[in-house]
């Protein structure tokens, strides 16, 4: 809608890394974020294949499909999908806009 807040940010790296795994992969009807797990540091946000629920929010955007459920991505403040190549790896970082900082300071190693 409208004036609403963005539930779904898909930065450009992002978007062209899905767009090439959707070519290989045709078969795949969305990209849902979701939480895998939570740890000290929060949630451990992720993506997969998956198919589209009736209580999912579906941001459409350049041939790409990105679902997540309403509730969380509500409760979340909306997610900003990323692509990131650092000297540790390359792959997909999910960011809530609610999510606390990324080191709990409490000297775990999570």
């Amino acid at each position: 809608t409208k004036g609403a807040i963005a539930m779904v940010t898909v930065t450009e790296p992002a978007k062209a890394k899905i767009q090439a795994i959707l070519q290989d992969n045709k078969e795949v009807p969305a990209i849902r974020v979701y939480i895998s797990g939570v740890g000290c540091a929060g949630p451990a946000w992720s993506l997969r294949a998956d198919d589209i629920e009736s209580d999912d929010h579906v941001h459409e955007e350049d041939g790409i499909c990105i679902i997540g459920a309403q509730s969380l991505l509500d409760e979340a403040g909306g997610v900003t999908v990323d692509y990131q190549v650092t000297r540790a790896g390359e792959g997909f970082k999910v960011l809530a806009k609610n999510d606390p900082p990324t080191s709990c300071g409490g000297g775990c190693r999570c």
